[in-house]
């Protein structure tokens, strides 16, 4: 498992990674400029809320480190941005460290330096019909988190060799995780996407938050078949890449999940600066994560590159709202936003926000 954990960041900061051939739709909604918008630049606020906490703009840091000996490092110095920049963080799945205790703090070094902020834990969901609700509560106390991001990686479990692909009895493990646990869950896809359906079933469950982790972005279908093309296995090499373009795009996952009312919506799944995370929200997300382009910089340069990519991505959203007059979050997502091309049939083609999204 430690090895398979390092070669997952590995490749995932390999600029040769293929993300996969679909994109993540965002260049087919555009945003409406409005030159009389009577706010000033600086007096715009980013500010959000999330589990009890004021962030400074609602970013976080995806889940996406931890349970081998490098992810120490990687975690403390993410912690640090995470920390200095006031923005929620959550880790990679615990798992490892709940299995082996000398793993343990690769993950718990997040809450030590991360005090002020949301940190959220992360387990996988083929864990949870196995463990059960105490191994929701582990999970949950192994980084003392605000939240447990349950996470659904399907298409991943099916490519690699390691690969658990028993899903019986999930809702019903998902359940009992939900209501046995005193912190919310979060339903996290990892570059699939969700959709409207999916989003129903989830809510019914009692997940408040979903996590999209629509297509686009980092592509476990194709590190997987990259990792299984270094080991030799031409047949999982070829699954791998047979499935690099499974998916929900993000941006038409954000349009799904978003027709339910009553849930908070996290886009994640490529977004790569403010411009993109202002049409995430327009277009219904509640907050944005982001988790490649943060994990090439601390790599890079530790949590001082993190922390000033995240002022950039800051000024970046910041930028985006002054032109469209918002003077908040709130009121970014009320302002009108055209979709066009392909996301626009999607939308049509399954009867939601047609109104809202026309081109007319």
């Amino acid at each position: 498992m430690e090895g398979r954990k390092g070669d997952h960041v590995r490749i995932a900061v390999d600029a040769a990674q293929d993300s996969g051939p679909q994109g993540i739709g965002f260049d087919q909604v555009h945003l409406i400029n409005d030159p009389l918008s009577d706010i000033n630049l600086a007096d715009i606020d980013l500010s959000a809320k999330l589990l009890g906490r004021r962030i400074s703009l609602p970013l976080i840091i995806s889940c996406m480190t931890g349970g081998y000996e490098g992810a120490l490092a990687l975690n403390r110095e993410l912690a640090l941005a995470a920390q200095s920049e006031r923005v929620p963080i959550g880790v990679g799945s615990v798992r490892a460290g709940l299995e082996k205790d000398a793993l343990r703090p690769t993950f718990s070094i997040v809450r030590k330096i991360a005090t002020s902020v949301p940190v959220i834990s992360n387990i996988g969901a083929q864990q949870l019909v196995k463990g059960g609700p105490d191994l929701a509560k582990r999970a949950v106390e192994i980084v003392d988190a605000d939240a447990l991001a349950i996470h659904f990686n399907k298409v991943q479990e099916a490519v690699m060799p390691e690969g658990e692909t028993k899903m019986r009895g999930t809702r019903v493990a998902l359940k009992k995780a939900v209501a046995g646990l005193k912190v919310p869950c979060i339903a996290k896809e990892t570059g699939s996407g969700m959709s409207r359906e999916v989003a129903e079933a989830f809510k019914r469950i009692g997940f408040k938050f979903l996590d999209v982790a629509g297509s686009g972005g980092t592509n476990f279908a194709s590190i997987e078949a990259r990792r299984a093309t270094e080991a030799g296995n031409a047949e999982r090499a070829s699954m791998g890449r047979l499935f690099s373009a499974w998916g929900i795009p993000t941006a038409a996952s954000v349009i799904e999940v978003s027709s339910v009312p009553g849930l908070k919506v996290i886009a994640s799944g490529g977004i790569r600066n403010g411009l993109e995370a202002a049409k995430a929200i327009v277009l219904g997300a509640d907050y944005v994560g982001v988790a490649r382009p943060i994990l090439e910089q601390v790599v890079k340069g530790g949590s001082s590159s993190v922390a000033s990519w995240i002022k950039n991505f800051s000024r970046e959203l910041r930028v985006a709202m002054f032109l469209v007059g918002a003077d908040s979050t709130e009121a970014l997502k009320r302002k009108p936003v055209v979709v066009t091309g392909g996301l626009y049939a999607w939308a049509k083609s399954r009867g939601i926000g047609v109104e809202r999204y026309s081109t007319r």
